[in-house]
């Protein structure tokens, strides 16, 4: 039985629908009042006592009522019609509000039928992300006035005393997988611990997938979508991987260290990407401000998108990486028949970009087979005027997203 609730009761056939609305940010941050609606939703619906209105669920009512919930469904004609639409009985609604240097959460229980309160609780903290912790202690608050009568057990079904509570799923396991790694670190703060997390973008999607989460990188939270080993040319840059929604070692099953590419190639939004060069036991990352609907969204078209990260960041995702000193096109997709790279950079002798000879980054190839994809990710400079010389380095190259 979840830690929500003071009772252990027999499971029934049907038990009550439960909605979370979308709770209002007054005096808080948007996408703050997002995430304690995922976490409330989650802890709510860890309970086998009510059946959880999914996501895909609410999306499927009508225009109106989805507008109503977008400015939190807190009127008596938003609550009585969420409750014919879904056949819901009960819902939570709430609000994020700030007051100087405290966040205070406050939550209703409402019975959707009665159109009236049944239950609330409030709670503050100094941080958003406190609240992970705080969450379950509010919702039994909200709970407790009346947690029998809320399942509706029949008369026939004994309420039997609980026994020792399980120890709580955290985020990030297979049976309460994160949105992302970034919610992860949210939740973990300082203490966070990089390794392998359970995902799901979308959350009741029912399609979680294994990834690895980087919590101290650049501030960490990071999620891990690509590895390739650059003497191979399974992600060259004319390759089909960087286009499709195929995945690769996805299971995390493999011993040592192996290519990969999972379903948060395809399915996970963007602000920021960072690549990692490894050459021996060195690892250098980079990070680089980025939006996009996912990195399928990013790499399919081809298009080139350009960065002003300039020469000297990309050279240092390699020690003693090399150079030629003009034209320095970096970004994604950026593409020349002779030299061109998924993520990166290529330079060229002459005072232009037409015939480059060097180039730094992941997913290369080339037209010309002796400079082609024999090193997918690493550092090339066959031409003349290198700033380092002459390189053909090949790199293990990683690829995170946040």
């Amino acid at each position: 039985m979840s830690l929500l609730f003071p009772l252990a009761l027999v499971a029934l056939a049907s038990p009550p629908t439960l909605v979370v609305a979308p709770f209002q940010a007054r005096s808080a941050d948007r996408e703050d009042a997002q995430t304690i609606t995922r976490l409330v939703g989650i802890y709510a619906g860890q309970s086998a006592a009510f059946s959880l209105v999914t996501p895909e669920e609410l999306g499927a009512i009508d225009e109106e009522i989805a507008r109503q919930l977008s400015g939190g469904c807190s009127e008596a004609s938003c609550i009585a019609e969420l409750g014919g639409a879904l056949g819901a009985k009960y819902m939570i609604t709430g609000s994020l509000d700030r007051l100087g240097k405290l966040y205070i959460l406050t939550l209703k229980l409402i019975d959707i039928e009665q159109v009236r309160a049944i239950g609330t609780a409030a709670s503050q903290e100094r941080s958003v992300e406190a609240f992970a912790d705080s969450l379950p202690g509010t919702i039994r608050k909200l709970f407790k006035e009346e947690p029998v009568s809320l399942v509706a057990a029949p008369k026939e079904l004994k309420v039997k005393p609980a026994g020792k509570p399980k120890k709580a799923s955290s985020l990030g396991d297979s049976s309460r997988p994160a949105q992302s790694c970034r919610e992860i670190k949210g939740v973990q703060g300082k203490a966070g611990k990089s390794g392998v997390y359970w995902l799901d973008p979308k959350v009741g999607s029912g399609a979680p997938f294994k990834t690895y989460c980087s919590m101290n990188n650049l501030g960490g939270g990071w999620t891990l979508v690509m590895v390739m080993d650059g003497r191979k040319n399974t992600f060259a840059y004319d390759s089909k991987l960087w286009k499709n929604k195929v995945t690769l070692a996805a299971g995390f099953n493999k011993k040592g260290r192996f290519e990969h590419k999972n379903a948060g190639f395809h399915r996970l939004p963007f602000s920021e990407v960072m690549v990692g060069l490894l050459v021996g036991k060195d690892f250098q990352v980079l990070g680089i401000p980025q939006k996009a609907k996912s990195l399928h969204a990013l790499f399919a078209n081809g298009k080139y998108r350009a960065t002003k990260l300039g020469r000297k960041k990309w050279k240092a995702l390699m020690k003693k990486s090399s150079l030629q000193k003009h034209c320095n096109r970096e970004g994604f997709n950026v593409h020349n028949e002779l030299m061109r790279v998924r993520i990166g950079i290529i330079a060229n002798q002459e005072k232009d970009c037409k015939t480059p000879d060097s180039r730094l980054g992941l997913g290369a190839g080339s037209s010309d087979k002796a400079r082609g994809p024999k090193r997918a990710a690493g550092n090339e400079a066959v031409g003349w005027e290198a700033d380092s010389g002459k390189r053909q380095t090949a790199a293990w190259g990683y690829v995170y997203v946040r």
